[in-house]
């Protein structure tokens, strides 16, 4: 601060002022780490806190400073042990994922699909309702905040019919305050899961609220509810640490699949770029619903990929827009996209890395086995006529016999729009690759 900074001031109330009944102090900083940090402990200072500040970390470092920390800590959430004998009593399940966001949407299906179970894929309320009344699930899982119908309104649509009473409709988001989940309960839900998903907590709702029965498993799954082996491609290792993201939290929301990752990374770095211009235009406009959905929206998807600083960050973005309006204050809005520039960086350097091709020699072309490549081209172009997204394996497959570095370049231009789920795009894109195949 101007004139007198906090550690100063901390110093003058403890030790200048003779005060009775001293204070407790905590700092809280948002630059200068390590720095600050040890000039606090010098100060005597009681607890440290990093901007930007979350509601949970808050409490843990007020209770931690009055010394409660010892007794049963204040949480909403539910144990994560499921064991493996619990899950197989629902496995086979039919489930209906409600969910606007891609990446959101991708993540929770790894998990979903990759434990046993059978997932449709709706994007907003109102497609909710017509699934729900067309086909029978075991279980909605509904995210609250999306365009159409949110999820609060979706679910007191599904409950007029007393059908679907015993129906379990279990909230996914990001809002995890008390009133969020009293809202839930209050229109029809039986549950609340948080995201960033955690595959624990997730389980053990779908043990608590899903039917035991015998279910046949899908394709993969052998009697016994376990995943059949089967060969998985190898992936280009990742770093351990990579700025604003952590890595290892990551890929435990995607049960360690790697390729997967890096995906979800790329479609991140390309659909919340221009987030906080978005969230900006919105405010100054005055469609604080619109604001405070596209925060929300990097709320959850930043936790996914393990973008924690952000998530923080876009948390109390969203919180203060809800509160405050357009009168949100400028600071937190470039907080939050200093964070996001630095997982943006981190992404682009990570995808420098592995579309960077190998230095290409005289003979490279002249090694291609074209009678090997035809086939996979003309296999290739079928997939994407038919909006197929296995045509990654078989882009894949065709990346290992071609070279050069213009070849490979045309072959990541594919990728990207198939990632996209632009077909047109990857077609326009493939036709580039014959024509450099054709001219040898």
């Amino acid at each position: 601060m101007p004139g007198m900074d906090g550690i100063e001031t901390s110093l003058q109330i403890k030790n200048q002022l003779k005060l009775s009944s001293i204070p407790k102090i905590i700092m809280c900083t948002g630059y200068g780490r390590e720095e600050v940090m040890k000039r606090s402990n010098e100060a005597g200072l009681d607890g440290f806190l990093v901007k930007p500040v979350n509601a949970s970390t808050l409490l843990d470092t007020i209770l931690h400073v009055f010394g409660k920390t010892d007794g049963k800590r204040v949480s909403a959430r539910r144990s994560h042990s499921v064991e493996m004998d619990e899950l197989k009593q629902v496995q086979g399940a039919k489930i209906l994922l409600v969910e606007d966001n891609e990446i959101n949407q991708q993540v929770a299906r790894e998990i979903l699909e990759g434990a046993g179970f059978f997932v449709d894929l709706v994007e907003d309320g109102r497609q909710a309702v017509n699934k729900v009344q067309a086909a029978d699930y075991d279980i909605v899982l509904m995210d609250i905040q999306m365009p159409v119908m949110d999820g609060y309104e979706a679910t007191q649509a599904i409950r007029k019919d007393k059908k679907y009473d015993n129906l379990p409709i279990v909230a996914m988001t990001a809002n995890a305050m008390v009133g969020d989940r009293e809202k839930a309960v209050e229109v029809g839900m039986n549950d609340h899961v948080a995201k960033p998903i955690d595959p624990g907590q997730l389980f053990s709702a779908l043990v608590k609220w899903i039917k035991p029965g015998d279910r046949p498993l899908p394709e993969g799954f052998s009697p016994d509810g376990l995943p059949e082996e089967k060969e998985i491609e190898p992936a280009d290792e990742l770093p351990a640490e990579l700025p604003g993201i952590d890595v290892k939290t990551g890929l435990s929301r995607v049960g360690g699949n790697v390729k997967l990752y890096r995906n979800l990374l790329n479609k991140f770095s390309k659909n919340q770029g221009g987030s906080l211009k978005e969230i900006k235009a919105a405010l100054e406009t005055g469609d604080i619903k619109t604001a405070e959905r596209l925060a929300h929206t990097i709320k959850g998807v930043s936790g996914n990929v393990g973008a924690m600083d952000l998530h923080l960050a876009a948390k109390d973005l969203e919180a203060e827009i809800k509160e405050q309006g357009r009168s949100v204050a400028k600071e937190l809005i470039s907080a939050t996209q200093d964070r996001l520039d630095i997982v943006l960086t981190s992404i682009r350097t990570l995808t420098a890395k592995v579309d960077t091709p190998p230095a290409e020699t005289a003979g490279d072309s002249a090694t291609m086995d074209i009678e090997k490549i035809d086939p996979l081209l003309k296999e290739l172009k079928e997939f994407i006529k038919d909006d197929d997204t296995d045509a990654l394996d078989i882009l894949e497959k065709l990346r290992e016999l071609v070279s050069g570095v213009e070849l490979t370049n045309a072959l990541n231009s594919v990728e990207q729009a198939l990632n996209s789920y632009d077909f047109e795009a990857a077609l326009e894109h493939l036709e580039r690759v014959e024509d450099l195949l054709k001219q040898g």
